[in-house]
C-alpha cells in the first residue's frame, strides 16, 4: 500500500509542478499560477 502511495503523490506532483501544459506557453502550472498572481 506504501508504494502505490507514493507512486500517486510522486504523479501528483509531476501533474501540478512538472508537466508542460501548451495552451499556456509550454510552462508547468504551478509556474502559471504563480505568474499569475504576481500580476494582482
Amino acid at each position: 500500500m506504501r508504494e502505490v502511495k507514493w507512486e500517486t503523490l510522486k504523479w501528483v506532483d509531476w501533474y501540478n509542478n512538472r508537466r508542460l501544459l501548451g495552451p499556456i506557453g509550454y510552462i508547468p502550472p504551478a509556474e502559471a499560477e504563480e505568474a499569475c498572481l504576481m500580476q494582482t
